[in-house]
């Protein structure tokens, strides 16, 4: 029995759980992107409790890192992600306030992605009757 209390003991101080995820969407960004000071940065991390505060860990090309998250799914860029399946999807673009379509790759990307003008729309807003 004192065995099993430890080790609830254990999970409960020392495992990172859902209730520690930060809030925030996580970019796509390329091997080791530029931080703010110009220099390249892939700064590791296994959960948002590994990286400084307001940063997230997020998977990236050179593995989980921390970045600064964005907080609206409807801001973040077009990802076509670095599969090669071609598959036809619609993303809200923030500057011209319009689903569009882009190309993608068919993994990873970002949750700025939907099957359907329709589906954009009713997420993020747009005009209904857009054809860009």
């Amino acid at each position: 029995m004192a065995f099993f209390l430890g080790l609830l003991v254990f999970s409960a101080v020392f495992l990172p759980s859902e209730a520690e995820s930060r809030p925030g969407y996580c970019l796509e960004l390329p091997w080791g992107h530029s931080t703010p000071s110009g220099r390249r940065s892939c700064e590791a991390c296994r959960a948002d409790a590994d990286c400084p505060p307001k940063k997230k860990c997020c998977s990236s090309l050179c593995g989980d890192t921390c970045q600064t998250p964005e907080s609206n799914l409807c801001k973040l860029p077009p990802a076509v992600g670095p599969c090669k399946a071609r598959m036809p999807k619609f993303y809200y673009n923030w500057a011209s306030k319009r689903c569009e379509q882009f190309i993608y790759g068919g993994c990873r990307g970002n949750l700025n992605r939907f099957d359907r003008r329709e589906q954009c729309q009713r997420a993020c807003g747009g005009p209904r009757d857009a054809l860009a």
